[in-house]
């Protein structure tokens, strides 16, 4: 399919925030693309309407290439200065933008430039067949050593050559991974479900499919070749990560009625790094939050579930803490974080011993288990682990009653964990992939009126710091994630907490996700000196939730205040999260009905 054709959808989806008729402009797209006699390019269309080359748990393709290698090329595609191009990006704001312009006004004077001298005058229309660009992006990402520079600028030159002004924006939007359109996978769902079926009223279905093979671009592939029948028998594959299943935060006193009203297990919530577990004989994968392989982090762990995991095959969940052993009591997050380094993993295993501690079992030997009750999952864990120093069961026990929960919350937390998690045993109590329910939910503490628990929150934006933190940016604005908009909705300015050397890093790596206007999957009041790609997620501790005038959390037509964090302090960097994995707008009016009903 013409890329060219694609875009003009493209288009049309920059030009509204409306989330219906997002939906509707790509069921157009996905029922003409279903029109072609080639349908395999029906995947990578997916894959760049999510904003992506490829499906999220594939690595995304490093082009090497920086802004000024970008405008290197439109200079040598259209014959215009370097100097000229960079004072249009100033005014423009944007290099894709920036390009088109030049490239419409070079349609309108129908005047060639440079290279195109050579070619005839005669008008012909430009085709740029996906899967022609996704070779030559290919050819980019692996241009390496001398004279790489010059080829990938050579490469980008003749993809501008076969792309319209509009194609060409978004050639240099993929290029620069700037590509996210503000379309979120569910809306994504419901265009395919829409196209597909006739319907929207699948789409939990489609859903269900991406909960436990998450590439959107496979389950659509499957679902036009082979039917919505097909989707449904979709089962566990070892080796393809299930997306997790989420907890949920309440008053605690709320937690056991929440839970059914009976018994229920607790189990301590550990400050590590949680991880999927894919054991198949020796293969061992492990799987981040992200759903990121980070297997060669761990060569211990792995080497352990080798020998300690009596199955074959086996899918299972725990949390990576780091330990210190002559005093056998567990170290913080930011200790095990260490390990990420991608050298010394050797030398790290030895400074930094870690145990896995593993609370669900999700597939064993052949038989898929997110359906049996809780209960049972956790006596087939238990089951299969030899414990050892390095892999062993999460700490637990039945609860009865509101005091023992709490008493057993203050013993996790004299042993250095978190909190705990509190999770149903009735029948019911399945593991919900990709999903935040209230089968979990978790007990940081909150007590007084004041927050004790921590919120993650995404950066969508940051001012200009003045004094001794000039040219730095601080402060950082943070946001939540509304779950049934789809958006992002700005909750707080964040300043305190940083440290010279976090401000400087947080500096660095925000100049190259800056935009030049707010993301359309974000609602913020505030005006912040600079926008962002929702793309850092950050842990933050605060006061308490307070009414406010510029935030945009449950704000509303009727009452457009919303919540803000009072006194807000940075305390650590979440990289094993995911945009759409922190803290929900749901929950911070959870927090926000908690704080009140305590405060009287």
């Amino acid at each position: 399919m013409d890329f060219n054709k694609i875009i003009s959808y493209y288009d049309k989806l920059e030009s509204t925030r409306k989330r219906l008729e997002m939906i509707n402009i790509l069921a157009e797209l996905f029922s003409e693309c279903m029109q072609e006699k080639n349908r395999s390019d029906f995947r990578k269309i997916i894959y760049l309407t999510q904003g992506r080359l490829v499906s999220e748990i594939d690595d995304f393709p490093t082009f090497g290439i920086a802004e000024k290698m970008v405008i290197q090329a439109i200079s040598k595609f259209t014959g215009i200065s370097e100097s000229s191009i960079k004072e249009l990006i100033n005014k423009k704001g944007d290099v894709g933008e920036a390009l088109e312009e030049i490239l419409k006004k070079r349609e309108r004077k129908k005047q060639t430039y440079s290279l195109d001298t050579f070619v005839s005058s005669k008008k012909t229309k430009k085709t740029l067949e996906i899967n022609h660009l996704y070779a030559e992006l290919e050819k980019i990402s692996k241009a390496k050593g001398d004279g790489s520079q010059d080829q990938k600028i050579n490469l980008l030159t003749g993809i501008f050559r076969l792309c319209s002004p509009q194609s060409a924006k978004y050639i240099v939007k993929i290029i620069l991974s700037d590509l996210r359109m503000g379309v979120a996978d569910k809306t994504i769902m419901d265009s395919l479900s829409l196209a597909a079926t006739g319907s929207k009223d699948n789409r939990p279905i489609i859903e269900h499919a991406y909960n436990i093979h998450p590439d959107l671009g496979y389950i659509a592939e499957m679902l036009i070749n082979e039917g919505l029948e097909r989707i449904k028998k979709m089962s566990i594959q070892v080796g393809t990560p299930i997306r997790m299943m989420l907890a949920s935060r309440i008053q605690y006193t709320e937690i056991q009625k929440k839970l059914g009203g009976g018994d229920f297990i607790a189990e301590y919530k550990y400050d590590g790094e949680r991880v999927q577990v894919h054991k198949k004989g020796k293969k061992i994968i492990l799987f981040s939050r992200a759903l990121k392989d980070i297997t060669h982090q761990y060569p211990d762990v792995v080497e352990s579930v080798i020998t300690q995991v009596k199955a074959d095959n086996a899918i299972f969940e725990g949390e990576i803490v780091a330990m210190d052993p002559f005093y056998e009591k567990m170290l913080p997050f930011q200790v095990v974080s260490t390990r990420r380094r991608k050298y010394s993993i050797e030398k790290m295993k030895k400074e930094v011993p870690v145990c896995l501690f593993c609370f669900d079992l999700l597939y064993k030997d052949g038989e898929p288990l997110l359906d049996f009750p809780l209960i049972q999952r956790r006596e087939y864990l238990e089951s299969l682990i030899i414990p050892g120093d390095v892999i062993q069961c999460s700490n637990k026990k039945i609860i009865h009653n509101t005091q023992e929960m709490v008493d057993y919350f203050k013993e996790a937390r004299a042993k250095g964990a978190e909190g705990i998690m509190n999770k149903a045993i009735g029948p019911d109590s399945v593991y919900k992939s990709g999903n935040r329910g209230f089968l979990w939910i978790k007990l940081k503490g909150l007590e007084g009126g004041k927050m004790v628990d921590t919120i993650d929150v995404v950066i969508i934006g940051g001012s200009w710091g003045k004094g001794r933190r000039k040219g730095l940016l601080s402060p950082f604005f943070g946001a939540v994630y509304n779950d049934d908009t789809e958006k992002f909705e700005f909750l707080t300015r964040i300043g305190s907490g940083f440290t010279d050397d976090d401000l400087e890093q947080f500096t660095d790596r925000l100049k190259k996700i800056e935009l030049n206007k707010p993301p359309k999957n974000v609602v913020c009041s505030d005006k912040p000196d600079v926008w962002f790609k929702p793309e850092i997620v950050i842990e933050i501790m605060g006061d308490e939730l307070t009414i406010s005038t510029k935030s945009d959390v449950g704000a509303s037509l009727e009452d457009p205040r919303g919540l803000s964090l009072r006194f807000p302090v940075f305390q650590r960097i979440r990289e094993d999260k995911d945009i759409y994995q922190i803290t929900t707008t749901q929950e911070i009016l959870e927090f926000y009905e908690i704080q009140k009903s305590q405060e009287s």
